[in-house]
């Protein structure tokens, strides 16, 4: 048999370091109990987080999926199975970002139909934080929002302190890849496997969120409009 201290020294790490490991470990597992169970949605941006480049000026054939980034839609599809409900805020053209989601999909750990609902427009990410939660009807504290952007980190934390904001290392794939295992807020360790009921919710907040896009719209809408949005005919 292998001793306690063989394991130690093949692992790299005298027993002071393994106590710090372990330890670490617990206090992560702790508070993700404690907390991750509170957080409902997780809210993406896509440039820099769920790929490299940027779409709008790379186009869609020249963004690049790096392992840290898939590691990360990886992440993103395990929470979405185990219950929670995935979106994206993006400063973007929307058509671009549906067309690497439906032409790079072979590429990606992260699929079109796992996402409830997109805020992707040239408006602020509080914007879309704000409609995101209107849509879903749920409150802000059960948001995480992710993006590689520090400056947009900040104005949503300014702007709703109630959203937790989770500044991902796009630019540095080794780091990033150790973020996306090792942050709570992340963390799937205490997930179960999505039933029948969680597949289905995705779906259900999606046409939800739809709904009420369309009734906000059609208050601004001349009657013979909505109609015509409807596909009815008088």
């Amino acid at each position: 048999g292998i001793s306690g201290g063989d394991a130690l020294n093949r692992l790299g790490c005298d027993g002071s370091a393994w106590v710090d490991l372990v330890t670490s470990l617990a206090v992560r597992r702790v508070t993700g109990c404690h907390l991750s169970s509170s957080f409902k949605v997780f809210v993406t941006d896509c440039d820099g987080t769920l790929w490299d480049g940027v779409v709008s000026e790379d186009g869609v054939d020249g963004i690049r999926f790096q392992p840290a980034h898939l590691a990360l839609q990886a992440r993103l599809s395990q929470l979405q199975r185990a219950g929670r409900l995935l979106c994206l805020a993006s400063k973007n053209h929307e058509g671009d970002v549906r067309e690497v989601f439906r032409r790079r999909c072979g590429e990606m750990q992260l699929e079109i139909g796992q996402i409830t609902a997109l805020e992707v427009h040239w408006e602020s990410k509080a914007v879309s934080l704000r409609r995101l939660s209107e849509q879903l009807d749920l409150p802000l504290h059960a948001f995480v929002f992710l993006d590689d952007n520090p400056a947009e980190l900040r104005d949503v934390g300014r702007a709703l302190p109630d959203v937790l904001c989770v500044g991902i290392p796009g630019g540095r794939p080794a780091e990033m890849e150790s973020f996306v295992r090792r942050h709570w807020a992340l963390d799937v360790w205490r997930s179960e496997r999505g039933t029948a009921e969680d597949n289905l919710r995705t779906q259900t907040y999606r046409e939800n969120a739809q709904r009420k896009v369309a009734q906000k719209a059609a208050r601004h809408l001349p009657l013979s409009a909505f109609l015509r949005e409807l596909q009815l005919r008088v």
